[in-house]
């Protein structure tokens, strides 16, 4: 972004005194210089802060979105929210002045010197922006934006390079994989804790976190069935054959009209001596949406306006006041009674942030920035489409071309987020699990993954099926060579992980060979000095030979 010099360099000594007139700087003391003494008077910190209080209510609220926005915005938008900047030559200019009666909030900004224009290339080609010069940006101090409530909020500025986190449609990537792993790894506890085989299910979650409410989510939508972890095929057919999008605004819906899942008890930091949760589920979910819905524009704000907005506007959003001595809430690391409005912050508060960091941004209906823990939150734009909001920037609602499905010669799968949730699906039945690579989920072509399709009734002509659908072309004559050997006879190589134990010399590894227990442990000779052991059988030889006189030296550990 340019600076204040170079963005009047760009324009006529007239200007430069409609913009000194504006700040109070006489310019007849400037000698041959006026720019750099307009420019060098105009960034004193001081003056800066006592212009920004002298401009009116409306041009303090369009820096104020200016700044959401990171200090520009496409002049098209900046024009229908705050006015007109008339194109003027200098003969007209010194005839009306028209700087001594503006006839917009946007004119009244552009001759005081507080805007510059420029052009940037954008989606749909080159625009035309409105900016804040960034040396007069960065002593600007972080304004409070109102909303049409007369709720205030304090504007965060992103850093230009700061990429906000945001889960977009993870958590529908998640409930294809959670479906594809239960209805491989059938399991009888409820609790995802104790369930087999999970690290496989943990080496492909993009946000573990939310794998119990996902589970919920799942059953409520009959997807799982109410019995069990029993896939009910018929709706996870029809949930797996949306879009990503679709997917992950049915999810939204469900968590927004759940009665039977708790944010409050899920949330882990208090407990109730009662047998029941007291509080409503929805009333704090649709109260605490209500206040993200308030901020102007739906830019970034500091996370702590956002709690002080709602501890100010709607300190009730979780419990009724009368509920505030009643309910018997105990802090869970020191066994604190948590009761009154005393301890609003502590259980409020605290779980508003919870909030808004754990489930509203699984589910991708807001986005964080400023480090972890997050110092700014705003309404994604996944948000504004579940919430039936005017879109704030459409361009950022375009979904990216996903990139496609590859599959390598030697049988590496590598199905990137956004790839069809169905073909997926039919994939991860039939392949081997082997973890991911950024947002892109990698499985691998080979006997093991074939025997689990093999056992779920999957034929080769399945499998096949399958990868071509997915890939939209024939598989490798490699491939397709190395299946029918493998459909015909099973693997003809199999590799393993094995340990070389080596000895001094031939007669200690006779010696070893005779010790009471070695018979029973499986191995092979490499010679009369050595031995190849399985990896699990390797601290049972360590132990035999510590136990009659003999160190063994491990490489590696």
């Amino acid at each position: 972004m340019r600076d204040l010099l170079q963005v009047l360099r760009d324009e006529d000594s007239l200007h430069w005194k409609a913009v000194a007139r504006a700040w109070g700087i006489d310019l007849g003391a400037a000698g041959r210089d006026p720019l750099s003494h307009l420019v060098q008077a105009m960034l004193d910190p001081d003056r800066v802060r006592l212009q920004l209080r002298m401009l009116s209510a409306p041009a303090q609220e369009a820096l104020a979105r200016l700044r959401q926005s990171g200090g520009r915005m496409p002049l098209m938008r900046f024009g229908r929210d705050y006015g007109e900047i008339r194109e003027m030559g200098l003969a007209r200019r010194e005839r009306e002045q028209p700087w001594l009666a503006p006839i917009s909030i946007a004119e009244t900004l552009w001759y005081a010197g507080w805007l510059g224009k420029g052009f940037a290339i954008s989606r749909g080609g080159p625009e035309e922006f409105v900016f804040i010069p960034g040396d007069l940006l960065a002593l600007m101090p972080a304004p409070r934006l109102a909303s049409a409530g007369g709720t205030a909020f304090d504007i965060f500025t992103l850093e230009r390079k700061e990429e906000p986190a945001y889960c977009g449609t993870s958590l529908a990537e998640d409930a294809c994989t959670l479906l594809a792993f239960l209805r491989i790894n059938p399991q009888s506890d409820a609790s995802p804790a104790a369930w087999k085989h999970r690290e496989d299910l943990a080496r492909h979650m993009l946000r573990p976190p939310a794998l119990r409410m996902l589970v919920h989510l799942l059953r409520e939508m009959s997807a799982l069935r109410s019995d069990g972890l029993r896939l009910d095929p018929q709706p996870a057919a029809a949930y797996l054959g949306l879009s990503a999008q679709e997917a992950q605004l049915r999810l939204i819906q469900l968590w927004r009209q759940s009665e039977s899942w708790n944010d409050l008890a899920e949330w882990g930091e208090v407990e109730t001596r009662g047998r029941s949760w007291p509080n409503d589920p929805l009333a704090a979910r649709s109260n605490l949406i209500g206040m993200l819905e308030q901020i102007p524009g739906r830019g970034w704000v500091t996370l702590a306006s956002l709690i002080r907005a709602l501890r100010d506007q709607q300190p009730e959003f979780m419990r009724p006041a009368a509920a505030f001595e009643g309910w018997s809430l105990i802090d869970r690391r020191t066994g604190a009674e948590l009761n009154g409005w005393e301890a609003w912050e502590r259980v409020e508060g605290a779980f508003a942030r919870w909030l808004v960091c754990g489930p509203l941004f699984w589910l991708g209906l807001t986005e964080l920035a400023g480090g972890t823990p997050a110092q700014a939150v705003r309404l994604s734009p996944l948000g504004e489409a579940a919430l039936d909001l005017p879109r704030s920037t459409p361009s950022e609602t375009l979904p990216p071309r996903p990139v496609p499905v590859r599959l390598r010669n030697e049988g590496t799968v590598s199905l990137p987020a956004g790839t069809d949730l169905t073909h997926r699906y039919q994939l991860a039945r039939c392949l081997s699990w082997v973890g991911r690579q950024g947002t892109s989920f990698i499985y691998r072509l080979d006997p093991q993954g074939l025997e689990t399709a093999r056992r779920q009734g999957l034929e080769m002509r399945h499998v096949i099926a399958a990868l071509e659908r997915a890939t939209r072309r024939p598989l490798p004559p490699g491939l397709a060579k190395a299946l029918a050997s493998w459909v015909k006879d099973g693997a003809r190589v199999v590799a393993r992980q094995l340990r070389v134990v080596t000895f001094k010399d031939a007669e200690t590894a006779r010696r070893a060979a005779r010790l009471n227990g070695m018979a029973a442990i499986p191995r092979e000779t490499l010679g009369p000095q050595a031995w190849v052991v399985r990896p699990e059988h390797l601290g049972r030889v360590r132990l035999l030979l510590a136990e009659n006189g003999l160190l063994m030296d491990v490489e590696g550990e």
